[in-house]
């Protein structure tokens, strides 16, 4: 945000083209890139034993774990961009023998992490 006070001083155009720009470049040098995809947001529960890997499969398709809820058992809700959701599920099914079931919870565009 730039706030100009008037001190007297008349910049005139080419200083206050000056002044903000320099205020645009501080702005964007403080700036982060993220990306937003399309994708699904999903939930998960497992047994404490099957969180690490399914942690593992979650990061290996560029999921986004939001929480991890540790009670009895371990209810992970995270995204997965819609272009990896397939592979996603058909790997998770294939790592524990058709034994858990992601449950979708609602669809739109998520923030992804990008990778440094």
């Amino acid at each position: 945000m730039v706030i100009r006070y008037f001190g007297g001083i008349l910049l005139g155009t080419g200083g206050l083209v000056k002044a903000y720009t320099y205020a645009c470049n501080d702005a964007l040098k403080g700036a982060e890139i993220t990306e937003y995809c399309y994708g699904t947001k999903m939930s998960l529960t497992v047994d404490y034993t099957d969180y690490k890997s399914v942690e593992n499969v979650i990061k290996k398709h560029s999921g986004e774990i939001l929480s991890s809820d540790f009670t009895d058992k371990v209810n992970i809700i995270f995204t997965v961009k819609d272009l990896k959701k397939q592979e996603f599920l058909s790997d998770i099914g294939e790592t524990f023998s058709q034994k858990l079931t992601a449950k979708e919870e609602n669809s739109g565009y998520f923030n992804f992490s990008t990778e440094k």
